[in-house]
């Protein structure tokens, strides 16, 4: 049942290691309870950096 699954949820914030636009995959687990399953989602969108987007413009 849903319900059982909902007692407890965090919100978590990450720092991307690559500045790259794209799709990229992210990957989320407990060290200390491997057993545990987490729900996440699997991939996020980075956009343009804003200071790119004004570069391609210039050319």
């Amino acid at each position: 049942m849903l319900t059982n699954h909902l007692h407890n949820s965090y919100v978590l914030s990450f720092t991307p290691t690559s500045a790259a636009p794209g799709l990229h995959t992210i990957s989320v687990r407990l060290a200390r309870h491997p057993e545990m399953v987490v729900s996440a989602r699997s991939n996020y969108w980075a956009a343009e950096a804003e200071s790119n987007k004004q570069r391609n413009f210039d050319k």
